[in-house]
């Protein structure tokens, strides 16, 4: 993993590999799903494709907070996956950062590892780790 996204979820700065996304997007009004997770937003339509739309605020508790109009979609170029964030910040280098363990906490499953970058810290998050952790709770 050479660079990484930075995107804001609350008050924290969290990092997705570059390779995984596709692009990014202003988010857009989704179509719920009856029975559905908090965090499973439903689905949208991109570019003609059906998208399921996850809410990271929720899924990770940091934030019960509904979706807002200043909120990006992060889109997955890997799955059809639509992810909500608050923000999205820069590109980190993980060349000039420093690499911490994850922290010992309930999303610690999601959690590749920590950057430290520019005098904050960076949850990057696993893809695969996240995805899996949504087809689990789905499948329950």
């Amino acid at each position: 993993m050479d660079q990484i996204i930075v995107f804001k979820l609350g008050n924290e700065d969290f990092g997705l590999d570059i390779n995984t996304i596709g692009e990014i997007q202003d988010s857009k009004k989704s179509t719920p799903l009856l029975f559905a997770e908090p965090w499973h937003e439903g689905f949208t339509t991109i570019y003609g494709e059906l998208y399921t739309v996850i809410n990271l605020r929720i899924k990770l508790n940091i934030s019960r907070q509904e979706r807002r109009e200043q909120d990006k979609f992060i889109i997955l170029h890997t799955h059809k996956l639509a992810l909500v964030v608050d923000s999205v910040e820069d590109i980190a280098s993980a060349a000039d950062s420093v690499v911490h363990e994850p922290p010992d906490n309930p999303n610690k499953q999601v959690i590749e590892c920590r950057y430290e970058s520019k005098n904050r810290m960076i949850s990057v998050l696993n893809v695969q780790a996240l995805i899996d952790s949504t087809l689990l709770k789905a499948s329950e």
